[in-house]
């Protein structure tokens, strides 16, 4: 099983996912609306768990979505 601690944080890691794709949010603004007082402590997190800092993350996303547009 997975500890009730492990298990917020994913689910706060992948709120996070959600708003860095879909909203122009800042990262620390992210961070403060799934439940993180601390940026820095954050990005170490969704490092941790998805093996990119938040940024890379968004500019990832942001790149494939110019890709798609670019095959329409």
């Amino acid at each position: 099983g997975v500890s009730p601690m492990r298990h917020l944080t994913e689910l706060r890691i992948r709120h996070a996912q959600h708003l860095l794709e879909r909203s122009p949010l800042t990262i620390k603004e992210v961070a403060f609306l799934v439940g993180f007082a601390d940026q820095l402590y954050f990005s170490r997190v969704f490092r941790q768990e998805t093996g990119q800092p938040p940024t890379a993350f968004r500019q990832r996303v942001a790149s494939a979505v110019t890709s798609q547009k670019a095959l329409s």
